[in-house]
């Protein structure tokens, strides 16, 4: 009902953006959350600008591990923090929801996530891949978020310029 995972320890993808009208090279590490997969992930994290913490809004474990375990593993990562909220499309499916209540348990409201949020000072976005919601706003997000903190004269995009 939810979806299928894909088991892999990670997944990279390196696009190009426009930022300011100039071209940013950004790569995106997707790591796997299963323990059997730490020590890999580990790896990823040195020199990682930004965290981007996914949680299904209709899987309330999912947010329980960000809030418990995801945080902490985390922790000594020097990287601002992006919490999303993913599936927003399912959070009023009647099949869900009933899903939901069986097991006591409710969609992860936005008030919970946002509390969370300002917890580990991080910014929140909620989105669904399936109806597109936010997608944009996310990564949007997470790249002006990993962008250096402008010093004197020197544009930022030197060192963020992509040459091949």
């Amino acid at each position: 009902m939810f979806g299928h995972s894909l088991f892999t320890a990670r997944i990279r993808h390196e696009v190009v953006v426009d930022v300011d009208d100039r071209p940013l090279c950004v790569e995106i590490c997707d790591t796997a959350g299963q323990d059997s997969m730490s020590e890999l992930r580990e790896l990823c994290y040195p020199g990682t600008d930004v965290l981007m913490l996914c949680f299904s809004v209709v899987r309330p474990e999912t947010f329980r591990s960000v809030a418990e375990r995801w945080t902490k593993a985390v922790a000594n990562v020097n990287a601002p923090l992006i919490l999303v909220g993913t599936q927003s499309d399912l959070a009023q499916d009647p099949r869900v929801l009933q899903t939901l209540r069986s097991r006591g348990e409710h969609v992860v409201t936005e008030l919970e996530a946002k509390a969370l949020a300002a917890k580990i000072d991080a910014v929140y976005i909620e989105t669904s891949a399936k109806t597109r919601k936010q997608l944009k706003d996310a990564f949007d997000a997470a790249i002006l978020a990993g962008l250096p903190i402008r010093h004197g004269k020197k544009p930022f995009w030197k060192k963020l310029f992509c040459l091949s």
